[in-house]
């Protein structure tokens, strides 16, 4: 990855990644399967095809609204990430537990396995952000330390902004996978990370704050965890960039 800052724009060749209902319930004592999870090959296809997905409807609405109140009242550090853009973060782990505890319950982990092709999960890790006007995320892999097998992003935003449009491509062809913007309180995003592929979020022009909990489903403790920029393959590959 160069250190040379490449702002990602908004490209309408994105197509508007694939919204759904989600066949899994989250509360403060409990995450659980709905009676009805057939959707579930869909959902798979469209992972695989587009490298992700989005979901409504995944928070109970009590805990949507503590998640919201304990994110709008972080500790909020504005970080320049040089090549990566800026944004705010809160990095402290009692902020942060609470979202990673309730989200690495055994069905919502088995679940991501399921949709997604991932093998063992054993854990989640996480923080909240926020993007403010003028604040962007250029392209980049979520490469981080240790072995990252999916990312996530929970949407706690409680008001209307303008740009901070998601984008996922592959890094080698630069081929538009999809794009979204986080617009419904509660949805979740999730999305495969590999060394092809990149994401960013268009620079933030009006409104906001956007805020959510950015995370990240972790393999099992490996050798590798003890090294930065771990090679990172899509798990299981996602289906090949047509080619002609």
């Amino acid at each position: 990855m160069s250190d040379e800052f490449v702002e990602p724009l908004e490209d309408r060749a994105y197509p508007e990644g694939r919204v759904f209902l989600a066949p899994i319930r989250i509360g403060f004592n409990e995450t659980h399967l709905l009676a009805d999870a057939s959707g579930n090959a869909d959902i798979a296809h469209t992972i695989a095809t587009m490298g992700g997905a989005i979901f409504e409807d995944v928070l109970e609405p009590a805990l949507l609204e503590s998640w919201t109140r304990v994110a709008y009242g972080a500790a909020w550090n504005e970080v320049d990430m040089r090549q990566f853009g800026v944004r705010s973060n809160d990095l402290s782990p009692s902020t942060a537990l609470p979202f990673c505890l309730v989200l690495a319950r055994a069905p919502f982990m088995r679940w991501l396995e399921a949709i997604t092709g991932c093998a063992s999960i054993a854990a989640i890790e996480g923080h909240v952000s926020q993007m403010r006007p003028d604040h962007v995320v250029g392209w980049h892999r979520d490469a981080g330390l240790g072995i990252r097998r999916l990312a996530m992003v929970i949407n706690l935003t409680n008001s209307a902004y303008e740009g901070a449009r998601f984008l996922l491509r592959r890094k080698s062809t630069q081929e538009p996978m999809f794009a979204y913007r986080a617009t419904a309180p509660g949805s979740l995003a999730v999305f495969r990370i590999g060394d092809d592929l990149q994401h960013s979020v268009t620079r933030l022009t009006a409104g906001g704050p956007r805020t959510t909990f950015s995370g990240w489903a972790r393999g099992p403790w490996a050798e590798s965890d003890s090294k930065r920029d771990v090679s990172l393959v899509a798990w299981p590959p996602l289906v090949p960039a047509a080619r002609g």
